[in-house]
């Protein structure tokens, strides 16, 4: 089962909310940091296919 706020059919919200939403109070290791960018990267691809 996965645990992130995100993964839930029922989650909404804008990019900027998913963005503060992945910001921790703890240090993130690079790993971590890796694993944000590339899914944000791949969220912010799918808003701009569907803006066109």
């Amino acid at each position: 089962m996965n645990n992130k706020p995100y993964s839930s059919k029922k989650w909404r919200g804008t990019l900027e909310e998913l963005k503060l939403g992945l910001k921790s109070h703890e240090p993130l290791t690079h790993a971590q940091q890796v694993e944000n960018a590339n899914f944000l990267a791949r969220i912010e691809k799918i808003v701009k296919s569907k803006d066109k």
